[in-house]
């Protein structure tokens, strides 16, 4: 249980450093997604129901302190971590690369989930503009984990606690 305390506190730190301080580290006007990076390192190493609570925590949270319409991340981010968990039961995720790849793959789906759920509230948000984000975002994100992965991000978990 203390491993959950020490998550806990770890993606209220993230969703504050994601919404403060990576504002002065963007690149294209896009910043890594830390909290993203996290939920898809817990849902490798979590069980399904942990998985569901921390996403729907990071998500609230992240909901919490954004300025886009308040729900979108509270929806998003449970269902990335439910994709990944369920494709790590599929496929062997244990490389940091194919970690990476996966952390790509959650970041361009994450934005394309949101910007469709945008679009389909009435928010127009150009096709171009989406892609440089996403493309920019997805691979800022899973470059800054494949660059940190020994040092920083991946903790060692109690695995199926």
């Amino acid at each position: 249980m203390k491993t959950k305390l020490i998550i806990a506190i770890t993606l209220i730190f993230l969703v504050i450093l994601q919404s403060t301080t990576l504002d002065y580290l963007k690149l294209f006007n896009t910043k890594p997604d830390l909290v993203l990076i996290a939920i898809v390192l817990i849902a490798l190493s979590l069980k399904f129901k942990w998985v569901m609570l921390f996403g729907y925590l990071a998500g609230f949270l992240k909901d919490a302190l954004a300025t886009q319409t308040i729900g979108l991340n509270t929806l998003v981010l449970p269902l990335i971590g439910f994709l990944v968990f369920r494709l790590s039961k599929k496929i062997d995720i244990e490389s940091d690369f194919m970690k990476s790849a996966l952390i790509f793959m959650a970041t361009f789906l994450e934005n394309l989930l949101i910007w469709f759920l945008l679009i389909f509230l009435g928010t127009d948000i150009s096709l171009g503009i989406f892609f440089r984000f996403t493309l920019v975002g997805s691979i800022y994100t899973a470059l800054l984990f494949f660059l940190f992965s020994k040092k920083i991000l991946t903790p060692k978990l109690s695995t199926q606690s």
